[in-house]
């Protein structure tokens, strides 16, 4: 979490780019693209986009409470989860309180 007063870690960044249509008068496409606070990097495609692989971003993943255990650290988390991203067949998934968050890449 390195020594970053909101402990996010050192290396944690998020950009979000907006396109905007002037001819429409409107938003054409958001996209987003950072590092998370392990170092690992992530882009996000136009998540304004009706498609489905885009659907469920910047939603619960269900409403009730999912419990989640993370194999390599041995640490398990419960609670809602957010949807942030896909990679592939992939979703990263965050659960958080406070300056405490938790991410995981789930199936």
């Amino acid at each position: 979490r390195g020594s970053v007063k909101s402990g996010r870690g050192e290396v944690s960044i998020c950009e979000t780019l907006v396109k905007f249509c002037h001819s429409k008068n409107e938003v054409s496409a958001i996209d987003m693209h950072g590092c998370l606070s392990d170092g690992s990097n992530y882009v996000m495609k136009n998540i304004t986009s009706n498609d489905y692989e885009n659907f469920r971003i910047g939603r619960a993943l269900a409403t009730e409470q999912k419990r989640f255990y993370d194999t390599s650290s041995g640490i398990s988390r419960e609670g809602i989860f957010w949807i942030k991203a896909k990679f592939g067949h992939q979703r990263l998934v965050s659960h958080g309180k406070g300056y405490n968050v938790w991410n995981a890449l789930i199936r």
